[in-house]
């Protein structure tokens, strides 16, 4: 049975790593897309120019919702709600813990799959992290879905970046659900 799990997670973390492949391919694609746009308008901006840039921050979410339908259509189905909350330790992401993961995650966040904001915004990073230390079910929550979303691509993104030591109870590891506020100020 270990041996099952072992060749389980082995191919979960081939298919996220194919996956965080394509998120680069449609990052620079859009990338790509908006060089273009900005060669072609140099210094105007008439209404097709944020009509065009429309599309590609479109054609961009469009290709994000792709891949963690992709990636979460393997993972566990949880229901948030009936997890335990009793631990004797939390998970703890390694390196660095909690602040590792949030300056990897502030590293790592793509400022531009979040178009035209200002000011500050706000959201809360919930998921598993199952009894081997994988982490699954991502989701975000908060009134920017534009952010949402970039902040679950992130998670996904940096999640080969490190690893995860399981929650304990009892001496005995343990699902467990993480939640992570988020608080971007963009000027």
């Amino acid at each position: 049975m270990y041996k099952l799990l072992q060749v389980f997670a082995l191919f979960m973390g081939s298919l996220v790593f194919s996956q965080i492949s394509e998120i680069d391919i449609i990052d620079r694609e859009a990338d790509t897309s908006y060089a273009q746009l900005s060669k072609q308008y140099r210094k105007t901006h008439p209404p097709e120019r944020k009509a065009a840039a429309n599309l590609i921050d479109e054609n961009r979410r469009t290709g994000y919702k792709r891949v963690i339908a992709n990636i979460q259509q393997d993972e566990l189905v949880v229901d948030f709600d009936s997890i335990s909350t009793k631990y004797d330790t939390h998970p703890e992401f390694e390196p660095g813990g909690i602040t590792g993961l949030r300056k990897l995650f502030a590293n790592t966040f793509n400022t531009g799959s979040v178009p035209t904001v200002s000011g500050a915004i706000t959201s809360e990073l919930s998921f598993i992290v199952d009894q081997n230390g994988t982490p699954t079910a991502v989701r975000a929550t908060g009134a920017n879905k534009d952010f949402n979303l970039a902040s679950v691509i992130t998670f996904y993104r940096i999640s080969g970046q490190g690893t995860w030591q399981p929650a304990t109870y009892e001496g005995k590891a343990v699902i467990a659900r993480v939640r992570m506020p988020l608080k971007m100020i963009f000027e």
